[in-house]
C-alpha cells in the first residue's frame, strides 16, 4: 500500500514469505482512526496491534500510546471496531499500571472486548530502559485472562526469552532493543556477529527494493556497532541518495546490478 496524496511513498512493504506472520502496530487515539489506518494495510499483514504503552511526548500528547492506559473504554472500543470490521487478529501492547489490580482490570476489559492477545511491557509508564523490567510481575497477569499473554522487557537472546516464557507461563515474549542491536537474537543456536548480520541485511534490502531512506535510517540509528556515528561508513550512508549508491558503499554493486536485471525479467 501507498499513502494517499499522489506521491509514491510506501506505507508498508512486505513479501509473500512473511505476510502471514507480519503484525502491524498502530499508534492511534480513537476507533475511527484505527479502522482507517488498519484498512490501508489489512491485505498485507496477519494482525493489527494497538500501541497502548509508548510514553513519548508526541504519542501521549496525541492521546495515543500510554495515554490510552487511562482510557480502558477507548481501547475496548478500538478493539471492538477492528474486530467487527476486519478479518484480522487484534492485539494490544500495554504497560504495568500503578497496581496489579488495575493492570488485571485493564486486561480483563480488553479480553471482554474481543482482543486476541495482550503484550505486557513490564515497566510502569514513567520508567525507561535504564530501569530493569519487572519480570516477576508477569506471571499473575498471564493467569488473569484466557487469551495469550506475551512479556516484554530486556530480552536479549533466544535463551533469555525462553527462560522467562517458561517461568512466567507466558505464550511468548516480544523483543525490541535486543532485536534492534542484533536481529540474530532470535536464533536458537546463538547470536551471530553483528557484521555478519549486517552483510545479510543489506542484501535483503537491495533484493526486496527497500527504500534507501529507510536503509539510511536503520544504519544511522540502529546498526551503530558497524555504522559508527561520525565514522566513514556512517558518513557515506548519510550522504547516499539511492540504493545503487548504498550498494557501492558495501561493495555490492555487481550484486545489485544482478538483482535489477532479474527484476526486469519478471516485469
Amino acid at each position: 500500500p501507498r499513502a494517499e496524496g499522489g506521491g509514491r511513498t510506501k506505507v508498508l512493504f512486505t513479501t509473500e514469505r512473511e505476510r502471514d506472520k507480519l503484525v502491524v502496530q498502530l499508534g492511534v487515539a480513537d476507533a475511527a482512526t484505527a479502522l482507517a489506518a488498519a484498512q490501508v494495510v489489512a491485505r498485507d499483514c496477519a494482525a493489527i496491534d494497538i500501541n497502548c504503552g509508548c510514553p513519548k511526548d508526541f504519542s501521549v500528547k496525541g492521546g495515543m500510546g500510554a495515554a490510552l492506559l487511562k482510557k480502558p473504554d477507548t481501547i475496548a472500543d478500538i478493539v471492538k471496531t477492528l474486530k467487527s470490521n476486519l478479518s484480522l487478529s487484534v492485539s494490544c501492547k500495554i504497560r504495568l499500571l500503578s497496581s496489579e489490580a488495575e493492570t488485571i482490570h485493564l486486561m480483563q476489559t480488553l479480553e471482554k472486548a474481543g482482543v486476541d492477545a495482550i503484550t505486557v511491557h513490564c515497566r510502569h509508564i514513567p520508567q525507561r530502559s535504564r530501569t530493569p523490567a519487572h519480570r516477576d510481575m508477569l506471571g499473575p497477569l498471564v493467569r488473569c485472562v484466557g487469551v495469550p499473554v506475551l512479556g516484554n522487557g530486556d530480552v536479549t537472546s533466544w535463551r533469555d526469552g525462553k527462560e522467562w516464557r517458561d517461568s512466567s507461563g507466558a505464550a511468548g515474549v516480544m523483543v525490541a532493543r535486543g532485536a534492534v542491536e542484533n536481529t540474530s537474537c532470535f536464533r536458537k543456536e546463538g547470536m551471530l556477529p553483528v557484521r555478519k548480520v549486517v552483510d545479510q541485511h543489506i542484501k535483503y534490502c537491495l533484493k526486496y527494493d527497500e527504500s534507501f531512506l529507510n536503509i539510511k535510517f536503520i544504519y544511522q540509528r540502529h546498526f551503530t556497532q558497524v555504522s559508527i556515528p561520525g565514522g566513514d561508513l556512517f558518513q557515506a550512508i548519510t550522504a547516499s541518495r539511492s540504493n545503487m549508491e548504498i550498494a557501492k558503499i558495501f561493495g555490492l554493486e555487481e550484486y545489485y546490478e544482478q538483482v535489477l536485471s532479474e527484476r526486469k525479467k519478471v516485469g
